[in-house]
């Protein structure tokens, strides 16, 4: 399985983006509910409203024509995960018709003595040889080293992943662009980058 690690904020969402905030939050909601057959109220307005307006409509087209030119499936990095709904990305993905692409989302990881594995520590402490790494970083590869099916990735963020990600990672600013929509289609089908794990 190829996977997108895929962040929201400065890659489908731009910078100070507020077009929600000129709209009935709780029509939105009665209206998403109505029109799939989910309950949207137990989740913040206010994410439903940035999903449906601020989300920039390039910038979703060119993550679906990543998924469809790849074979590709959706894992949420972003801060916008929650451990308590588990399927709010997953129904807020669905008002974009990508819903059927999200396989999960990475674990929220704050303190080390949150993974289990050491070895994991350890590689990424090796990867970064002694610069600083992010936890998104660590809570990317541990999905890596707990999913086994996973056999090529790009992670598409806005924040400096490159420390331990390497050739998998795209940088975005603001939003991605057809030059960075075309890297990670080159990445997620390069048979060399593909994950080899050992037997």
């Amino acid at each position: 399985m190829k996977v997108i690690f895929l962040d929201i904020d400065g890659v489908l969402q731009p910078y100070g983006s507020r077009e929600r905030f000129e709209h009935d939050w709780q029509v939105l909601k009665n209206e998403m509910s109505e029109k799939y057959n989910r309950d949207y109220s137990i989740y913040d307005p206010a994410d439903i409203g940035a999903c449906y307006y601020d989300w920039d409509k390039d910038a979703v087209d060119r993550i679906k024509r990543i998924l469809k030119e790849t074979g590709a499936k959706i894992v949420i990095s972003s801060d916008w995960r929650s451990e308590r709904l588990q399927d709010k990305m997953k129904d807020l993905l669905r008002i974009w018709d990508m819903e059927q692409y999200w396989v999960g989302e990475t674990n929220i990881i704050w303190h080390e003595e949150q993974v289990a594995e050491k070895e994991i520590l350890t590689y990424i402490e090796t990867k970064a040889n002694g610069s600083h790494w992010s936890y998104r970083e660590l809570e990317i590869l541990y999905y890596i080293y707990k999913h086994p099916e996973v056999t090529n990735y790009v992670a598409i963020d806005d924040m400096d992943l490159s420390r331990t990600l390497e050739a998998h990672f795209v940088k975005t600013h603001n939003l991605i662009n057809d030059e960075q929509t075309e890297k990670c289609i080159e990445i997620l089908n390069d048979k060399n980058l593909e994950i080899q794990r050992a037997v």
